[in-house]
């Protein structure tokens, strides 16, 4: 069965955190092994708690880990065919527990300031007091970001758009156009074709019906 179409049922019951849960339980046990690897491998990394890598990811910690570098170095070459990255200000909008900007101060000469958001209290708590030189904020989930007008050079935000209504999709990027500068870059990625084949019905008419994307 379609595991999307398995979450609505789930969701409708309001068994969907009660589920989620017990499969994450699942995969921390069966990742025992992977996850020792990985701290045998890379001693001086901290990770953010396991819960909040499988919440935005996956619990492959080495993958977490390198694609999200990767992640990192593909963004800085879509943007730089556009700007130079020189003495730049940069936001990531809804960084979750810091997967991709953490790898950008080591990326991106050191004249670039780094900033992040998200509305999670908990990755923003953890993010502050682990990842170094970036400057990470809380945001509500309505704008406006804590930022004044014309701030940032750069903005990019990975796959926020498609978890968020259509009132709140024309509110965020009115917003985020605010606090960028004139002449500046706003880089988003979005859900495809795929994604829209894989979902279950209601998903499909809630993107349909605007009430997410």
């Amino acid at each position: 069965m379609n595991k999307y179409v398995v979450s609505s049922f789930l969701r409708r019951l309001g068994l969907i955190q009660i589920a989620d849960f017990v499969r994450f339980l699942i995969h921390y046990a069966g990742t025992f092994r992977s996850r020792r690897a990985f701290r045998r491998k890379y001693p001086g990394v901290v990770l953010p708690p396991a819960y909040y890598v499988y919440e935005t990811f996956n619990l492959n910690y080495e993958s977490f880990y390198s694609k999200s570098r990767d992640t990192a170095q593909w963004l800085i070459s879509n943007i730089a065919a556009f700007e130079p990255f020189d003495n730049k200000k940069i936001l990531e909008w809804g960084c979750g527990p810091g997967r991709v900007i953490r790898h950008l101060p080591a990326l991106l000469p050191s004249s670039c300031q780094f900033y992040a958001t998200d509305y999670n209290p908990k990755y923003i708590a953890w993010c502050r007091k682990n990842l170094n030189n970036i400057n990470f904020q809380t945001n509500d989930l309505e704008p406006p970001l804590p930022f004044p007008e014309g701030f940032f050079d750069i903005i990019y935000s990975i796959s926020v758009f498609t978890h968020l209504s259509l009132r709140s999709h024309y509110a965020w990027f009115a917003e985020l156009e605010r606090v960028a500068k004139n002449g500046g870059i706003l880089f988003f990625t979005v859900h495809g074709e795929v994604f829209k084949k894989r979902s279950s019905l209601r998903v499909r008419k809630s993107c349909l019906t605007g009430e997410s994307l």
